[in-house]
């Protein structure tokens, strides 16, 4: 697709020489890329871990270090490989195929995978196949390959009185989802190396790959993105998640955690992906104190989604068609089903259930 060279120059930064370009596979580009050297440099780091990820110096140090800057031995020891699309980056002159190195259909390094959970302290030699140098966010987490599925173990917040209970909101986020008839992805919850994790399926594939909303959308805000797809389908999916976002109380909603869906094949978008990382909702961070003056609380919060306030029901209520208030209509007397091992306390989930459902009913007034 591209052949181009990197080199060290001054101040380790990284010069790239684009060789050549297929002009044939255009249409299958990375969404958004600048075809310059620092363009493909900004694309490369774009893909590797960032620096706020728990754990992220104990995975880079388990990667044989033998090549600086750091994107260099991260090409060197992983390929690019991820779990988000199908692109990958192969030195010059090696006869590497996609059959045997994708991570899609190949095992992944269950010791780097540890690595990333707990932040085991080891070394691993050589190439390394595994999607957690190229997967993104803060809390700790891992890919693990079971049986049939590949599927996201991700833990909570430690270290603070309201911290941990993250995946409690996955897991019942996914329920609000549900009853609403929303394209989303399904959260379960187990524990692992004695911490609890939300856990759900990979939604991509090597035919179907993630591209986030802001390598679509760039510096757009949302009103006027809602403006350029007035009276198209994309309206009432955008609406869908802002009113959905909106009632579990969401506060971390941005263009990287909702996206489309790419056809690898065509290159063409083919809608809207599953709506997915809810963990920062239903009052994640609330302490029991706070559920005394919930609305004082609630309006404490900042809502990401651009300009929606948490606290401000009137907003959403605004964009709302009747679209939306069938779905919202089936959250009126809508009811928890609590996990078979893992819940929250009984009055937790209660004051929770109970706002969901007064929120439904005001959007319907």
């Amino acid at each position: 697709m591209i052949d181009f060279e990197l080199s060290v120059g001054e101040l380790e930064t990284i010069q790239c020489k684009i060789i050549e370009v297929n002009t044939e596979m255009s249409k299958n580009m990375p969404y958004g890329i600048a075809l310059t050297g620092e363009g493909l440099v900004n694309w490369l780091n774009s893909r590797f871990i960032p620096k706020n990820r728990v754990f992220v110096e104990n995975i880079l140090a388990a990667l044989e270090n033998n090549k600086e800057p750091r994107l260099l031995n991260l090409l060197s020891v992983t390929l690019g490989l991820s779990l988000t699309d199908d692109y990958w980056v192969v030195p010059y002159g090696n006869n590497y195929t996609w059959e045997k190195y994708n991570l899609f259909d190949n095992g992944f390094s269950e010791t780097l995978s540890l690595v990333a959970f707990t932040g085991y302290n080891t070394k691993i030699k050589g190439l390394v196949s595994s999607p957690e140098p190229t997967t993104n966010g803060m809390l700790k987490k891992c890919w693990r390959r079971l049986k049939d599925t590949v599927e996201l173990y991700k833990g909570g917040t430690e270290g603070f009185a309201n911290s941990g209970n993250e995946p409690y909101s996955e897991y019942y986020a996914y329920q609000v989802a549900e009853a609403m008839g929303l394209y989303a992805v399904k959260y379960d919850l187990h524990k692992w190396k004695g911490t609890l994790c939300s856990t759900c399926e990979l939604f991509t594939s090597k035919e179907r790959s993630f591209v986030p909303a802001y390598l679509v959308y760039g510096d757009k805000k949302v009103p006027e993105i809602l403006r350029n797809v007035a009276n198209t389908p994309l309206y009432n999916e955008l609406v869908d998640i802002m009113v959905f976002d909106t009632i579990i109380i969401n506060a971390d909603r941005h263009f990287n955690n909702f996206g489309f869906i790419r056809n690898n094949t065509t290159g063409e978008i083919e809608g809207l992906a599953p709506i997915f990382d809810n963990g920062i909702s239903l009052l994640v961070y609330a302490m029991d104190s706070d559920f005394n003056d919930i609305d004082k609380y609630i309006n404490s919060l900042d809502m990401t989604f651009a300009f929606i306030n948490a606290g401000n029901l009137d907003d959403i209520k605004k964009l709302m068609t009747n679209e939306q208030k069938e779905r919202v209509r089936k959250l009126i007397d809508f009811r928890f089903t609590k996990h078979k091992k893992y819940n929250l306390p009984d009055k937790r989930l209660q004051e929770i259930n109970n706002l969901i459902r007064e929120r439904a009913r005001y959007l319907l007034k």
